[in-house]
């Protein structure tokens, strides 16, 4: 195994890493809100997980890319 592989590893470990604590925030900031309104529903880490993984491939097509001439 090249340095080159073992690189593409620990990128994506961080990457999963990052994902999972986005969305662990994000549903306790969810859940938290949700209960403060009364609403019995509640978000699980996988769903938020799918939400965050969702909106960061949708948000892509939506930047911009500055082109310079």
């Amino acid at each position: 195994m090249g340095e080159g592989c073992l690189m593409v590893i620990l990128v994506l470990a961080l990457v999963f890493g990052v994902v999972c604590f986005e969305a662990w925030i994000g549903m306790l900031l969810f859940n938290w809100v949700m209960s403060l309104f009364g609403c019995a529903f509640a978000l699980t880490f996988w769903q938020a997980f799918g939400i965050c993984a969702l909106l960061s491939f949708v948000g892509g097509f939506f930047k911009s890319s500055s082109k310079s001439n």
